[in-house]
């Protein structure tokens, strides 16, 4: 598990004011995201929060790629949560000296963040979801081939019925992009640029480089996305609520 700096910073991977009494918060990326694809909130949220920490989930981003056989969602679960309390007696981030803080979550990193506050309830001041993916549980009527059947574009309503067919094998949905890479690669980039408000030539050129190389390393906890979710809308297989 790695902490990460943005495109737009210098070295630290703490961001922080000087103030004598700080609001802490710790962000956590979503699926396949490094924290650095999220550069351009950490200054917002430093309006709020005295020090902001980010990390990369362990698998993503520049944090080391084990090898991962979770085939079970408990166990996947569990997973997290070890590597992210073991990350915290490495750093010493949640001493008891240094008080309560808050976790920002951004979809599968709500995920993950929950978990850990349920594990550890008093460190916990709040839990923030940023776009949460398999909290709640899937409908009753819900159809997990409806999520292809609403593509309109045939290309991705081809790769969509691939990841249908083979969804429940544990295989991991960044397969094509490992395999191929310069195009999928590209479609993954400009999905993610287009979430950026107004970024410049460099942040595109940094992030798109950055996310290509961390795309391209070996398969790890990204086979973790069909063990954790149904097919389609980001509903839990093992739901929080």
């Amino acid at each position: 598990m790695c902490p990460t700096r943005s495109p737009q910073q210098q070295g630290a991977n703490q961001i922080a004011s000087e103030t004598s009494t700080k609001r802490r918060a710790l962000f956590i990326p979503g699926y396949a995201a490094g924290a650095a694809a999220y550069f351009n909130i950490f200054k917002g949220l430093l309006e709020i929060y005295d020090e902001i920490v980010t990390i990369d989930v362990l698998g993503f981003g520049c944090s080391g790629r084990p090898d991962f056989y979770a085939f079970d969602t408990k166990e996947c679960n569990d997973f997290f949560i070890l590597q992210l309390q073991m990350w915290m007696k490495k750093t010493g981030y949640d001493s008891a000296d240094k008080g309560k803080f808050t976790i920002i979550g951004h979809s599968l990193g709500c995920y993950i963040g929950t978990h850990y506050a349920i594990a550890e309830p008093d460190k916990i001041d709040e839990m923030i979801h940023l776009s949460p993916a398999a909290i709640g549980e899937k409908p009753q009527d819900y159809r997990p081939y409806e999520y292809v059947e609403k593509q309109t574009n045939f290309g991705k309503r081809i790769l969509m019925n691939i990841a249908y067919l083979f969804w429940d094998f544990n295989l991991s949905p960044m397969i094509p992009f490992k395999m191929f890479g310069y195009w999928p690669g590209r479609y993954l980039q400009k999905g993610w640029l287009q979430r950026i408000k107004n970024p410049s030539e460099h942040d595109k050129e940094v992030l798109s480089q950055f996310m290509m190389q961390a795309g391209l390393r070996k398969t790890s906890t990204d086979k973790c996305v069909t063990v954790i979710f149904s097919f389609g809308h980001g509903w839990a297989r093992l739901p929080l609520a």
